[in-house]
């Protein structure tokens, strides 16, 4: 697999990723952005779409989760 570097590559490419698969079918508006890169995948989660979004990617198969960060922007 290549690395993708926009939303639109990135779900194009990982179509048949069952964590994505799930997050689209069942939350549509959750998925902000995702990015592949050098092996990773990453997928940015509306706020309020983060605990229901991690329960859909449990079911579907992933038993570890790697990081969490956020962002705080100070005005």
């Amino acid at each position: 697999m290549q690395d993708a570097y926009d939303k639109a590559a990135v779900l194009a490419e990982h179509d048949s990723n069952p964590a994505i698969a799930a997050i689209q079918a069942a939350l549509p508006d959750a998925l902000l952005d995702a990015k592949f890169d050098r092996g990773e995948l990453t997928l940015k989660i509306a706020r309020q779409h983060i605990r229901a979004s991690a329960g859909l990617v449990q079911k579907s198969g992933y038993n570890f989760l790697e990081d969490v960060t956020c962002v705080d922007y100070y005005p």
